[in-house]
C-alpha cells in the first residue's frame, strides 16, 4: 500500500487553488496505486439448465403476479398460483434433465 506523499513544497505556493490541486492530485495518484481496478471475485456461475421454456414461463409468472398484485381478485390469484406451480414444475424438470 502506497501512502500519499504530500510535501511542503506542494503546499507552499502563492495560489491556494494550485496547492489544493497538488494535494488532490497526490491523493488521487495514491488511491489509484493502492485500490485494485478489477474484482478478484469470480463471476457468478450461470445455470446451464435454464432454457427457453424456463424463460417463457418465468415471464408469464411475473406477468400474472403483476396483474394479481394490482387487481387482487380470486380469479387472478388462482391464475397466478397455477402458473407459479407450472413454472416450478418446468424448472425442476429442466434441472433434473440436465444432470
Amino acid at each position: 500500500m502506497q501512502l500519499a506523499d504530500v510535501t511542503e513544497s506542494m503546499v507552499c505556493t502563492t495560489y491556494i487553488t494550485e496547492a489544493v490541486q497538488n494535494v488532490v492530485d497526490c491523493i488521487i495518484k495514491a488511491a489509484n496505486n493502492s485500490i485494485p481496478k478489477c474484482s478478484t471475485r469470480l463471476r457468478k456461475f450461470r445455470r446451464p439448465w435454464w432454457n427457453e421454456a424456463c424463460r417463457d414461463n418465468r415471464r408469464e409468472e411475473k406477468k400474472l403476479w403483476n396483474i394479481f398484485r394490482r387487481y387482487s381478485t380470486t380469479e387472478n390469484h388462482v391464475a397466478f398460483k397455477r402458473t407459479k406451480a407450472l413454472a416450478h414444475r418446468i424448472r425442476r424438470r429442466s434441472q433434473r434433465d440436465s444432470d
